[in-house]
């Protein structure tokens, strides 16, 4: 593992070799993150589901191999396997906040935005101290027509993080929906202020073009 982090390529090479003389699980393991280091993300899920739903190891160590492919497959653009790999995750270690949210929004990038809901429903209740899942559980209900609960998630969130720009960012969209532009305009604004580098100020700064286009 040591060696995958400073030398993935000579990583990839050991692990096959180790995996070849019967390393197992433990030998996958490595070659997965080898791969994932060398930027070769999809070889590196394929290994971490396979492992996730193969190996014989106890169920919290499963459940981490699949959050972690799912997490791989989200970035890959592969919701539905990433929903998969979240669904076998909650079977070994069921109501996993993490699990439940990556599940959320594999089903919300599929535009399941109910069972997105119901999930965030539930990370919400374990982790009533998280503006995460109150953010995204307001873009599922803005998704699904329900605004006053989208105001109500993201008050609640902007109350426990006044400077989360990932709030200000889908209230800024909610308010565009609602036609008060300049509303909008200042929560994106602030975003933008807040986290510049962030992929909500990009987003921000995307809509507010748009916004200045029209």
């Amino acid at each position: 593992m040591g060696l995958a982090i400073v030398d993935p390529s000579r990583a990839a090479v050991e692990a096959e070799r180790w995996i070849a003389e019967g390393g197992g699980d433990a030998a996958r393991h490595c070659a997965a993150t080898a791969l994932l280091q060398l930027g070769e993300v999809e070889r590196a899920a394929e290994i971490l589901d396979a492992l996730g739903r193969e190996a014989l190891a106890p169920a919290d160590a499963r459940a981490a191999l699949l959050a972690q492919a799912g997490q791989l497959w989200l970035a890959l653009g592969r919701p539905d396997r990433a929903y998969a790999a979240a669904t076998l995750g909650l079977a070994a270690r069921a109501d996993d906040p993490d699990l439940l949210t990556d599940r959320a929004i594999a089903a919300a990038s599929q535009g399941r935005f109910e069972e997105a809901v119901d999930d965030l429903s539930r990370v919400v209740d374990l982790r009533a101290d998280r503006a995460e899942p109150l953010v995204l559980r307001a873009s599922a209900w803005r998704q699904l027509g329900q605004k006053a609960l989208a105001e109500d998630d993201l008050a609640r969130a902007l109350a426990l993080h006044p400077a989360n720009p990932d709030a200000l960012l889908e209230r800024g969209l909610l308010r565009r929906d609602q036609r008060d532009l300049a509303a909008a305009r200042a929560d994106w604004e602030m975003a933008i202020r807040l986290s510049p580098e962030s992929a909500a100020a990009e987003l921000a700064r995307d809509h507010l073009a748009t916004l200045d286009g029209r």
